[in-house]
């Protein structure tokens, strides 16, 4: 330690010593009312402190070895005494006006917490968000035996978040009928609410929660090859869409093993008594019974999902006279179940990526007469589904052969036949299977390319095969 601070110093303990204080200023600073600027300035504050502490206790000792401790040393003078004192006071204005400064940006800050806080509570109900996606197609199919055509989709989806548990859900399907029109059709239209992790419920027009296809594999970017099965397609077994109410969700059962369950309760499907077929498409109930249904799927590891799928309802007009032909039934239930398995998985010994997947429908529509006397066959179950198995050499060292995907279909529908089937007819004692082979390639992500060829046999008709083209897009 140089003299002039060292002189400093003494003086300084002078002061102190003469003031009364040197052990409370030695000490601690004291604890304020509120918490310094921060913490760094105040450990710095805290550690000069003990530092000034540690050099008073050596002078002292440095004198009481030189003068037995009884001396203090030589008096400061009045104007070091004064200068160490303006010091000191300048030292606590400084931290007092810092104090008082991030006191005052701190409230500053909560104040402006606290409005926005109040703001996004108050305008919580018209505080959203929307998304437009969906899907695009655009096609050429030439079927035998009829003239060959371009085709065309578009099919937007709307999601609108009203906030974090509110949500609508809608969707359109936009394209061109059998002669050349354009369609629009209100697909979905739902209101949702997530109840917790587990559970949504909801309640509109919404996807029918039965089988898979529909849910998961229907947009033509996702659909491996250019056209639905026969029991998913128009005219099929299996609702696509439906009005009423449902609840959805998925529980764990561990790490990789859940459960997913749906059930709805909706408008039920019409009688056709022409042939005893079932229309899903109207979405005006025919009776006051409404059609119940649901599925819950088990997923044993994360590529593997087996799903089953019931629904039942009453289809049968209101106020139905079946009349007095020799079935006379006033009540027509339908009944519908399905099944459905689906596989991914990438394989290092193939170099690729397996897709396995298979569904079946079985519908079972009660005997009853038409009105005015005409016999609906008795025996109503008609069954059909498909399989199919797609491979993908994802792992190929050749990037252009990475994109390239192969796939095998056969699906069928049968339908019924009995005492009152006309057995020449397309919906009377029949049936209809398909072989499709198609090769996809895929330009990113949610673009593919498809080509395929349909072989067609149909029971009492000629077959209809066919050569498809499809790009698909998702968005």
């Amino acid at each position: 330690m140089n003299p002039s601070s060292r002189s400093r110093v003494v003086a300084f303990a002078a002061v102190i010593a003469a003031l009364g204080a040197g052990s409370a200023f030695a000490a601690d600073p004291p604890p304020a009312d509120n918490a310094p600027v921060t913490r760094a300035e105040y450990e710095a504050l805290k550690k000069e402190l003990l530092e000034t502490k540690q050099e008073i206790q050596q002078l002292r000792k440095e004198r009481a070895a030189n003068a037995g401790g009884a001396q203090a040393g030589p008096a400061a003078s009045t104007d070091e005494i004064t200068e160490l004192r303006k010091e000191v006071s300048d030292l606590r204005k400084a931290r007092e006006a810092d104090v008082k400064e991030a006191e005052d940006e701190r409230d500053q800050i909560m104040q402006i917490v606290k409005d926005v806080q109040n703001q996004a509570n108050a305008n919580a109900a018209g505080t959203t968000k929307l998304l437009i996606t969906g899907d695009a197609d655009v096609g050429f199919t030439a079927v035998r035996g009829h003239p060959s055509t371009f085709e065309a989709g578009f099919a937007p989806r709307f999601l609108w978040e009203i906030n974090d548990k509110l949500y609508f859900d809608g969707a359109l399907d936009i394209g061109f009928d059998d002669n050349g029109n354009t369609s629009v059709e209100l697909m979905i239209a739902s209101l949702n609410y997530i109840v917790n992790d587990y559970l949504t419920v909801g309640a509109g027009e919404f996807v029918a929660q039965f089988a898979a296809y529909h849910r998961y594999f229907d947009p033509s970017w996702i659909n491996k090859l250019p056209d639905d099965p026969l029991v998913f397609s128009d005219g099929g077994l299996a609702p696509e869409s439906v009005m009423g109410a449902y609840m959805s969700g998925a529980y764990p059962i561990n790490r990789d093993m859940r459960i997913n369950y749906a059930a709805y309760i909706s408008n039920g499907a019409q009688i056709d008594f022409t042939n005893g077929s079932l229309d899903h498409g109207n979405r005006n109930d025919s009776n006051n019974n409404k059609a119940v249904g649901g599925r819950i799927g088990f997923v044993p590891i994360p590529q593997l999902e087996i799903g089953y799928s019931m629904q039942y309802g009453q289809v049968h007009p209101e106020n139905f006279d079946p009349g007095t032909g020799p079935i006379d039934s006033p009540r027509v239930s339908a009944f519908l179940q399905a099944v459905d398995f689906n596989y991914v998985r990438p394989i290092d010994q193939i170099a690729g990526v397996l897709t396995l997947r298979a569904e079946w429908v079985f519908s079972h529509v009660g005997n009853t007469t038409a009105p005015g006397g005409d016999p609906i066959l008795h025996d109503n179950d008609r069954n059909g589904g498909y399989a199919m198995i797609a491979y993908r050499p994802s792992m190929a060292s050749n990037k252009i052969l990475r994109n390239f995907e192969f796939i095998f279909r056969y699906d069928r529908l049968d339908i019924p036949g009995g005492q009152f089937a006309d057995p020449t007819a397309p919906n009377g004692d029949s049936h209809e299977q398909r072989f499709t082979y198609g090769i996809d390639y895929w330009l990113n992500a949610q673009t593919v390319v498809k080509f395929a060829y349909e072989c067609d046999e149909q029971a009492h008709l000629p077959g209809a095969s066919a050569y498809l083209f499809q790009v698909g897009v998702g968005f």
